[in-house]
């Protein structure tokens, strides 16, 4: 998922991320079991490091893996690990750097991405309790594509080969408390090829929803739901363009 700093420095709550330190770590795991079409594991793990006052800006690095076996092997594995540098919400505009690296380890598709680029942030809303975000930049991506036989007879695309092209991007971010350990967030991210600003069919984007719930100072607990559209075809065997997972967080 294309993201751009909108992790729990964002959150609209008073918690153990607002400690005295200027540096913290989030990690975090889910295991599923599931037997209902076929016998698989799902695990996830998901760690963030995040230093807050560098002047008046911060640094964030975040990396996630999805992972899928069938009979003790691996047949599916998503990862992203991703470096951003930005304002800590001081200034209504505001720059904002960013590197980020994307695998998708299946049998056909969509392989890898790798990209950096820049925006400006606007805060359009920040009070106690609520904020209101956006941005839009460019960056640089170059990704990797591999197809079977049968997608490029259906489809008429090459069955393999690197796409590198300018791409613009943007989102949009608010967050809201609704108690002092209880606040939601949501989020749409939007990117697509500079060379064809305002058409609909190449234009990739995802939402995302949480809600969290700090239980004590280092626990945190989460619901996530995600959806993401792309404007080519994807071949997996699990289904990653949307779906939800309850998360529990250990803040260090």
């Amino acid at each position: 998922m294309l993201t751009a700093q909108l992790y729990d420095a964002d959150r609209e709550v008073d918690d153990s991320l607002r400690k005295p330190l200027p540096v913290y770590l989030l990690i975090s795991s889910s295991l599923k079991h599931d037997v209902q079409l076929m016998e698989y594991n799902n695990y996830n793990i998901y760690g963030e490091v995040g230093i807050r006052q560098l002047y008046k800006y911060g640094l964030l690095y975040s990396i996630t893996v999805d992972n899928f076996e069938i009979s003790d092997e691996t047949v599916h594995e998503i990862g992203t690990m991703e470096l951003s540098y930005r304002d800590m919400d001081s200034s209504r505009f505001s720059p904002e750097i960013l590197a980020h690296y994307h695998w998708y380890d299946a049998l056909s598709g969509y392989l890898n991405r790798k990209y950096i680029g820049a925006n400006m942030r606007y805060q359009i809303l920040e009070k106690k309790g609520f904020d209101f975000y956006s941005a839009l930049g460019v960056m640089y991506q170059d990704e990797y594509w591999k197809y079977s036989d049968n997608y490029q007879e259906i489809y008429g695309i090459a069955s393999e080969g690197n796409s590198e092209q300018f791409r613009y991007y943007g989102y949009i971010k608010s967050a809201k408390r609704l108690a002092q350990k209880f606040d939601v967030s949501a989020e749409v991210t939007f990117q697509g090829d500079i060379r064809s600003i305002g058409s609909i069919e190449d234009l990739r984007w995802n939402t995302f929803f949480r809600a969290t719930y700090d239980i004590t100072r280092n626990f945190q607990l989460s619901f996530n739901y995600y959806y993401l559209h792309y404007e080519k075809a994807l071949q997996a065997i699990a289904p990653i363009n949307k779906g939800y997972m309850l998360r529990l967080g250990v803040m260090l």
